[in-house]
């Protein structure tokens, strides 16, 4: 008899067991607009709000919402953990906030996977992650809110991990904000005291606000998003340590609605801000990004202590701003390590290319040229001040892929390998070597 056979058959039969007991043992739990929450939530029997499935919901389980618009007049808070929530397959489910006095959307349970639902019309956040780790929100439409189209929030370090925030559109977001710029700084996404969240894939436009937030947070990434014609800024990196911010798309279009003070948003910021908690902006990398037509491509803000330190920024793009398209506040001792490589700053007009202080940044390797001049870099140190030969960057087709460099330009094999750091470009195709400047390889 063959004891080591018996036992290895045993345990495969168990195992078997074991997944056909769990997988019998969850549930599709309904929601429909003409159901009752008194239900018990199946097909024939649904329940009538989120929040009503929520609580009969366990791990495992999905709780499908059929196609309409729900117009519940409260905060839908969602308690249950390791559910998918979402609309019924080719079905489309509208939560519609309005009347609601605060968020449209609560989750407060992790390891929740929120996915293909439309949140609009609240008068506070549309949908909010409180305090919850592993949480997944994808393929939504979140608009016309009067705060945060997305917020993933804590009241402390170690209450959020890991959120994921992929493939959603947010438009018209942050309302509450005013023209004149004296409002609330709501975002299309914001992410706050949170480790490891990564914000990717997402389309945000038209935001009264900042177009995607990451404060106070720990570790992560954002990645591959389209960001246009926010109020306040594209993408703000503000106390954030160790970050990755890489391959967006950010530009305005000219639409002056989105205009502050009568010029367009900054592209991509990073900042100290006062805040009752500390975190420095410190070893981020930002590479690989497209920011056309803003306030300022580039620009760091100072306002407090932690500075900005060991940060990356390389292989980006800037074309045309109404300030400085690199524009560095002075930090004092603040400021130091951070290493300005391989990018392409396009000025227009008189607009000067660089403003500010270069205290604590050492400049490489980047091509300066338009405006009326300005920008870091010494003889030998290959520096380019000749044009950069970008295939067609006064277009307002704004394809990414006008940032790309013809055949003839000074900047291809021109720039410092940084493989240590990352070896892709801005389609995440390969770099080879040697390197180009800019978001392109050619």
């Amino acid at each position: 008899m063959n004891t080591k056979r018996n036992w290895l058959w045993l345990l495969m039969i168990c195992s078997a067991l074991a997944v056909f007991c769990s997988s019998a043992n969850t549930k599709e739990i309904f929601v429909a607009t003409n159901g009752s929450d008194s239900n018990a939530g199946t097909q024939s029997s649904p329940k009538a709000s989120l929040r009503g499935a929520s609580y009969i919901a366990a791990s495992g389980d999905t709780i499908s919402l059929r196609g309409g618009t729900y117009r519940w007049g409260v905060n839908q808070g969602v308690n249950c953990s390791g559910v998918l929530i979402r609309s019924y397959p080719n079905e489309w489910a509208v939560i519609d906030g309005t009347g609601v006095s605060y968020q449209a959307v609560t989750i407060y349970g992790s390891n929740n996977t929120i996915q293909s639902l439309e949140i609009k019309n609240s008068s506070g956040n549309g949908l909010v992650i409180d305090k919850a780790s592993n949480v997944t929100v994808k393929w939504c439409r979140i608009h016309n809110n009067q705060d945060h189209g997305i917020y993933a929030r804590a009241d402390q370090w170690e209450q959020n991990y890991n959120t994921v925030i992929d493939g959603n559109t947010l438009y018209r977001n942050c309302l509450r904000n005013t023209s004149t710029g004296n409002g609330a700084w709501p975002s299309g996404i914001g992410v706050t005291l949170c480790h490891n969240a990564t914000v990717k894939y997402n389309t945000v436009y038209e935001t009264k606000g900042e177009g995607i937030r990451m404060s106070l947070t720990r570790g992560g990434s954002m990645f591959a998003n389209t960001i246009r014609d926010c109020f306040s800024i594209g993408a703000y990196l503000d106390h954030a340590t160790d970050v990755s911010l890489y391959g967006n798309f950010i530009y305005s279009t000219g639409n002056t609605a989105y205009y502050r003070n009568g010029v367009p948003m900054m592209g991509i910021q990073i900042g100290n801000e006062p805040y009752a908690f500390s975190n420095s902006t410190a070893r981020c990398k930002i590479y690989n990004n497209v920011v056309v037509n803003t306030a300022s491509g580039f620009k760091y803000y100072h306002r407090n202590g932690t500075g900005w330190v060991n940060c990356l920024v390389a292989n980006n793009t800037f074309y045309k701003s109404a300030y400085a398209l690199v524009s560095l506040d002075n930090g004092g001792s603040a400021v130091s390590g951070n290493e300005f490589t391989n990018n392409i700053v396009l000025q227009t007009g008189s607009v000067s290319r660089f403003g500010g202080s270069s205290s604590g940044v050492w400049f490489n390797r980047n091509s300066w040229f338009g405006g009326n001049g300005g920008g870091i870099g010494g003889s030998g140190d290959g520096t380019l001040y000749s044009d950069p030969r970008l295939v067609n960057p006064a277009s307002t087709s704004y394809s990414a892929a006008n940032y790309k460099l013809q055949s003839s330009s000074p900047c291809i094999n021109a720039a410092k390998s940084l493989t240590s750091h990352f070896t892709t470009d801005f389609d995440r195709l390969d770099r080879g070597s040697p390197w180009e400047m800019g978001a392109f390889r050619f």
